[in-house]
C-alpha cells in the first residue's frame, strides 16, 4: 500500500463530512461451520484472530490466517472467510466501520494480511468498545482509533517487507505461478527458482510471510481450488482429482481433508 493511498484512506476517516458507521464491532467465537461466500461489501472489513485459525480467499490470493493475524479488506473486494479447522471454533474480534456520503472519490482499494501482529490488538479492543460509546465526542475518538490502526497496519506491513517475508510483488508473482496450470505439480524449489531465491533463504522468509512451510501453502492452494471446483462443476471426484495433477485418488482425498476437515464427498454434499 503506497503512502499517497494510504493519507487517502486517513482523509476518508477524519474527514468529519464522510457520515461513520460500524455495522459490526464485536468479539465472537465463532461457530466450526461458519463461512462467508463470494461476498463484496460496502464497508471495510477488519479481523483480528484471537484464537484457532481462519482461512478463505481475498482477490484470488488464498488465505491462511492463525491466530496473531490481521485481515483488513477495503471496500468492494471480493472473498471468502471461514474457519479453517470444522472440529475448532475460533475467536476474533470482528470490526465493519462504514463511510458513506463521501465528499470525494474513493481511494484505491487495498488489503492488508498480517502474522505475528499481536501488537495490533490493544488497538483494535480500544475501537470495538469505542464504537459501542454514547458519550460526547464519541464519532471523533473512533475515526482517530480507526486513523491510527491504519497507521500501525501499515507500518508493521512495511516492516515485514523490508526486514523479514516476501514483498507484495512476490506474493502476487507465486499467486499467478500456482493459478497458471493447474496440473503442474510444483515443488517449493520451483517458488524459489521463479523469485530467483535460493532454497533456504526463501523458505525462511516465506514461513515469515504465510506463517506456514511453502509445501503446506502448495498443497492448501490446489486444495482450495480444487474444492471450488467440485462446487460449480459436475465432474467427478476423480475427473477433479487428475485435473489438478493428482494421479493418485487416495493422496488427493487425504490432502483434501487435511485442508478442509471433509472428505472430498462429504464436502460436495454438505454445500
Amino acid at each position: 500500500m503506497s503512502t499517497n493511498n494510504i493519507k487517502a484512506w486517513l482523509d476518508v476517516f477524519l474527514d468529519t463530512t464522510n457520515h461513520l458507521q460500524f455495522t459490526v464491532a464485536g468479539r465472537r467465537r465463532v461457530d466450526a461451520h461458519w463461512v462467508f461466500r463470494n461476498r463484496r461489501l460496502d464497508d471495510h472489513l477488519i479481523y483480528f484472530v484471537v484464537r484457532q485459525t481462519m482461512a478463505g480467499q481475498a482477490s484470488g490470493q488464498s488465505l491462511h490466517l492463525p491466530a496473531g493475524s490481521l485481515l483488513w479488506l477495503s471496500p468492494g473486494i471480493e472473498h471468502t472467510v471461514r474457519n479453517a479447522d470444522p472440529r475448532r471454533p475460533f475467536t476474533v474480534i470482528h470490526l465493519r466501520p462504514m463511510f458513506t456520503r463521501l465528499s470525494c472519490k474513493p481511494p484505491k482499494p487495498f488489503i492488508h494480511v498480517l502474522h505475528d501482529a499481536w501488537s495490533l490488538e490493544p488497538g483494535m479492543t480500544a475501537l470495538r468498545e469505542q464504537a459501542h460509546d454514547t458519550q460526547a465526542h464519541h464519532d471523533l475518538r473512533c475515526r482517530a482509533l480507526l486513523a491510527g490502526l491504519l497507521i500501525d497496519t501499515a507500518r508493521l506491513n512495511h516492516h515485514t517487507e523490508q526486514t523479514q517475508g516476501l514483498t507484495q510483488h512476490q506474493r502476487e508473482r507465486l499467486l499467478r505461478l500456482v493459478n497458471t496450470d493447474r496440473q503442474v505439480r510444483l515443488s517449493p524449489a520451483d517458488l524459489a527458482a521463479h523469485l530467483g531465491l535460493t532454497a533456504d533463504y526463501f523458505a525462511r522468509r516465506f514461513r515469515q510471510t504465510f506463517g506456514v512451510s511453502p509445501r503446506s501453502w502448495i498443497v492448501h492452494q490446489r486444495v482450495q481450488r480444487a474444492a471450488a471446483t467440485l462446487l460449480e462443476t459436475n465432474r467427478t471426484i476423480s475427473q477433479v482429482a487428475d485435473s489438478f495433477g493428482y494421479t493418485d485418488l487416495f493422496q488427493f482425498s487425504r490432502q483434501f481433508k487435511a485442508v478442509t476437515g471433509q472428505s472430498p464427498r462429504t464436502y460436495r454434499a454438505s454445500r
